[in-house]
């Protein structure tokens, strides 16, 4: 920590301080560079000399002996008050005082190939000092400050120059509509930039400067807020107070962590030297909610020091102390979360709970006779039991917390548009899913075997195999469990190692039917504790229903379609596409399959389908009427969200704060079973087509008990897998792998989806046409994800519609074995005498 170093804690701000500056310096240039914090130029406070000394600190971890010492390099030229932005892994100095007025120069400053390097980037349109800077999406933006000593205004303008252009050029954008301020403060959260403090610059009758601090805030999107058409300058809430000398940063995933010196908001002059007193107060401003909380009093120190992110949190350099002279401290800080300890009762329904899902295992492994059974229940699953297993199979947990989130980020766009999937699902009931049933299947890969080659049938296993184990089991057992954590302290492990036991201990010994039968209790749970949590969400607001109503007409939450032809924004069609694409992309899921097939008969295989499609009207409108209704609770409670948490985690933290005890235990409880559930899936049908696709293609011969026996093994292997896999992302957090993963495995899914699209709705396709249609499709979505601004939903949609395109013509062009289509295709299906009709 060097010499002299301390920590302090004032309530939830946790401080340290690290070496003192060689010499304190009034308007340095603040930042970072690989793990090094980097203070440069700056102006003497005394003599008022511009400096050209560039001091480098390394961070803790990098110390050698307990003390840090600060290394010294040389500007190329002095250079102080300009903005400092950090980005690209550098410092970069934007404008700002030098000897003889005001600068146009912009220098980065980065610690590469063991030393100080420092190169000019293009200079600024016009001279510029005391503006404000930041970062977002590999662009600065720098606003407002002065453009020429004695200017009669502050400057209003807002230029913007793109880091990833080859020759980039600062572009002018849209004027803040605000007053011009100098000393502003700005920083990016949630792909805005947000515009804080600042002094307005007046002028009296006889030409002398004043100074008037406004409590206006301001914020700026570039691109179109997610569900709508909205960018550009945007009016938020006022500040509680005078925040000229704001220092912002942000923290969690929505939240902006202001610290306010006091000081007088009618000074006669700008430096806070003379204005600010040392001691501050903490400030919350959530971004979602357009909300400000005082988190109470930070410990006290300089005034009106310099600043920059710093591991998380934030780096107070400089400024002035009691007497109003220049400080050399500095200091870091960081905001601490909040979580909500769970009732004893809670945790004893949670185990009640958990204890239940394994009686459920236990009851079933008694009645399994053979393989068949564990694998799809002895097809005597009831179809009301294998619709609501549908339904809840695909709403993880992930899905009943990232719904709500959604709504409550954005608005109804999304939910609204989420409809056109019960559209579709009633034509598939009676088409494709009597289809599959028909075929008397055990693996959904064998239908490809059928169609069009056994090779396409062991890379579509194998693909789900790789899928399934490497990615999917793992995040839906971890992200839930994370979110928990974070609301109520449970340890992430813990709560990863007794989900995935549990789950494996049920699944291997009660097969699918311990895996359907619980998503029904599941169903049950999430659905009620989401019923009751809304009305507890709108009744306990002050006003009730007029107020939920009320904030989220105000906030245009309640926005529900965006219309055009527009492919960078969810349009009405673009949902509608998704949807289809998403049913194309149905056969080629084993999970949601197996419940087909478990079902006595096409026509209950049918009845599922459509209870599935009948359940997710309600329960669309009631996931997404919850992040309308978590809007308005928080809204009215924003001292209630934590400054650290991630927008996900909000559904469990109301659970936690708000429903009775007791019932806070059975929904938690709920969410656990909703991700072991997830697992269990998982497991089954990995084990299914392990031993059907694979083992049993080559060894048809094997009795029936050893396949049963084979099936059991792995699917406990398999659950030991997830359940690792996850604690291994646990411990090392590279969540951002498996969103690569994830992205990579969803491209080669929707190619195989269009595999499917392609064997049931053609006649003239066959494998190497097929596959070459797979193998386009992801090169075709690579390059549209890397080269086109269209929207994320559509990704899906390429894919699956660029395999069919391609494959086709392939089968067209390209030689091909035929094969019997006899009940393959929809325009070959038999008629199944059990119904009557052809389904």
């Amino acid at each position: 920590m060097g010499e002299g170093a301390e920590r302090e804690s004032a309530e939830n701000w946790l401080s340290q301080r690290l070496a003192d500056l060689p010499r304190p310096a009034l308007g340095p240039f603040v930042g970072s560079s690989s793990g090094r914090l980097i203070v440069a130029g700056g102006q003497d406070g005394r003599e008022g000399e511009l400096l050209t000394a560039i001091y480098i600190l390394e961070s803790e971890d990098r110390e050698q002996g307990g003390v840090a010492a600060w290394q010294i390099f040389e500007m190329d030229a002095p250079l102080a008050w300009g903005a400092a932005i950090s980005a690209e892994n550098s410092l970069i100095c934007i404008g700002g005082l030098e000897p003889g007025g005001y600068s146009r120069r912009v220098v980065q400053l980065i610690w590469e190939d063991g030393g100080l390097q420092q190169r000019r980037l293009p200079d600024l349109p016009e001279s510029r000092a005391f503006g404000a800077g930041a970062a977002l999406d590999g662009a600065l933006y720098v606003w407002g400050g002065q453009r020429a000593p004695g200017a009669s205004a502050a400057d209003n303008s807002l230029i913007a120059l793109n880091l990833r252009d080859p020759s980039p050029v600062w572009e002018e954008l849209e004027r803040c509509p605000g007053p011009g301020r100098i000393g502003a403060a700005m920083t990016a959260q949630g792909g805005a930039l947000l515009l804080f403090g600042g002094r307005e610059l007046l002028r009296r009758e006889d030409g002398a400067p004043q100074y008037r601090s406004p409590t206006d805030a301001w914020s700026y999107r570039p691109t179109p807020f997610d569900g709508t058409r909205q960018k550009g300058w945007f009016q938020i809430a006022d500040a509680p107070r005078v925040l000229s000398a704001a220092i912002p940063f942000p923290t969690g995933q929505s939240h902006i962590i202001v610290l306010a010196d006091r000081e007088n908001p009618a000074g006669e002059t700008f430096h806070a030297s003379r204005d600010s007193q040392p001691g501050r107060e903490i400030f919350a401003y959530h971004t979602i909610t357009d909300t400000w909380v005082s988190l109470g009093r930070g410990p006290d120190g300089a005034g009106a020091p310099r600043s920059a992110p710093w591991q998380g949190g934030v780096v107070l350099v400089g400024g002035v102390d009691a007497d109003g002279k220049p400080a050399g401290e500095v200091r870091t800080g960081s905001i601490s979360g909040q979580t909500e300890a769970l009732h004893w009762l809670d945790y004893l329904t949670i185990g009640v709970y958990l204890v239940g899902l394994i009686g459920i295992g236990v009851y079933f492994s008694k009645k399994e006779k053979g393989s068949e059974d564990f694998f799809l229940g002895g097809r005597r699953i009831p179809w009301w039991a294998a619709g609501i297993s549908l339904y809840a199979t695909g709403t993880s947990a992930i899905s009943f917390m990232a719904i709500p989130t959604k709504t409550y980020v954005t608005n109804q766009v999304y939910g609204l548009g989420s409809l056109w999937s019960p559209v579709f699902w009633i034509p598939a009931a009676f088409v494709i899913v009597p289809l599959i049933r028909r075929l008397r299947l055990t693996s959904t890969y064998e239908y490809l075997e059928q169609r069009f080659s056994p090779g396409v049938r062991l890379l579509g296993g194998a693909i789900c195999i790789a899928f399934q184990v490497m990615g999917r089991m793992s995040v839906l057992l971890l992200l839930p469990a994370m979110a928990l954590s974070a609301v109520t302290g449970i340890d992430v492990f813990t709560a990863v190692a007794i989900m995935g036991l549990m789950a494996t201990i049920y699944t291997v010994m009660g097969g699918i039917h311990a895996v359907i039968w619980t998503d029904v209790v599941q169903f049950i749970v999430l659905f009620g504790g989401g019923i009751l949590a809304f009305a507890i969400m709108v009744f306990g607001l002050d006003g009730g229903i007029d107020t939920f109503i009320g904030s989220n007409l105000e906030y245009g939450k309640f926005h529900s379609f965006e219309w055009g032809l527009d492919l960078t924004v969810p349009v009405f069609w673009i949902f509608a596409l998704s949807s289809l694409m998403q049913l194309a992309a149905f056969p080629n899921d084993q999970v949601m399959v197996q419940r087909v097939l478990a079902t006595p008969s096409p026509k209950e295989a049918r009845n599922a389908a459509i209870l599935l499609a009948a359940i997710v009207v309600p329960g669309t409108i009631l996931f997404h009427l919850l992040g309308s209704g978590l809007f308005a609770h928080f809204r009215a409670n924003p001292e209630s969200l934590s400054p650290t948490m991630e927008n996900i985690h909000v559904l469990p933290l109301f659970i936690v704060q708000s429903l009775p005890i007791g019932l806070t235990g059975l929904v938690i409880a709920g969410l656990f079973a909703a991700s072991m559930s997830s697992l269990d899936s998982s497991m089954n049908s990995v084990s299914t087509v392990i031993v059907t696709d694979f083992y049993g293609r080559f060894k048809p011969e094997v009795a029936d008990n050893t396949r049963l026996v084979l099936a059991r093994w792995i699917t406990g292997v398999v659950g030991v897998l997830g359940t690792g896999m996850a604690l291994f992302m646990a411990s090392f957090e590279i969540k951002s792998l498996y969103d690569m993963w994830m992205q990579l495995a969803a491209l080669l899914g929707g190619g195989f989806a269009g595999v499917y699209a392609l064997g049931m709705l053609t006649r003239r396709t066959h494998a190497l046409g097929a596959l070459i249609g797979a193998t386009a499709s992801v090169v075709i979505t690579v390059l549209i994800k890397a080269y086109t601004p269209v929207h994320f939903m559509l990704y899906g949609v390429a894919s699956i519609l660029s395999c069919m395109l391609v494959g086709y013509l392939a089968s067209i062009v390209l030689p091909g074995k035929k094969v019997d289509l006899q009940g393959l295709t929809v325009y070959t299906q038999i008629r199944d005498e059990e119904s009557g009709v052809k389904s």
